[in-house]
């Protein structure tokens, strides 16, 4: 319980303090106990070092989120599935499609995602490629990297989280 009261405390300062680091943080990946995006419901998520993509006017920040059953990529920006060759694609794997949006700013992987899981514990680069409305004219897609290293090992807090709740 006192795990769970520091590490809460620790994510309501990272509100204040973008660059505090939490027990279980790395510089690329971390388990926060946070509001699931499909349930709403506090519970314990991976979730990526937050980058910035162009969206068509400026950038927009964008972090991946695994809840353990989906994965999301959430950005602050609208997301247009009309543009070609969008989606997530780790190292020299195939590329996998977006599933679905998530109230216009989140891209939802629902589709092999055991595999995209093995892929990310395995691999070493993850490439994000989304377009965005509005941008007029259109403009093309853009892409993002998320480094894979330390995911392995943090997927391994994820499931200690998950089981007992402990966040390290």
């Amino acid at each position: 319980m006192l795990k769970y009261l520091f590490f809460t405390l620790c994510i309501s300062l990272n509100l204040l303090i973008p660059n505090l680091a939490c027990a279980s943080d790395t510089p690329n990946w971390k388990v926060v106990y946070a509001d699931d995006p499909t349930t709403r419901k506090k519970t314990c998520l991976m979730m990526s070092a937050s980058k910035r993509i162009e969206d068509g006017q400026s950038t927009t920040p964008v972090h991946l989120i695994y809840n353990g059953h989906i994965f999301f990529a959430k950005t602050k920006s609208n997301i247009d599935l009309s543009y070609p060759g969008l989606g997530l694609k780790v190292d020299n794997h195939s590329q996998h499609k977006i599933s679905a949006l998530y109230k216009e700013t989140s891209a939802v992987f629902t589709l092999n995602t055991i595999k995209i899981r093995d892929q990310f514990i395995s691999g070493l680069d993850a490439e994000l490629t989304l377009g965005f409305w509005p941008s007029w004219p259109k403009t093309r897609s853009f892409t993002s990297h998320f480094n894979l290293h330390e995911f392995s090992d943090t997927y391994k807090r994820f499931l200690k989280c998950k089981k007992n709740g402990d966040i390290d």
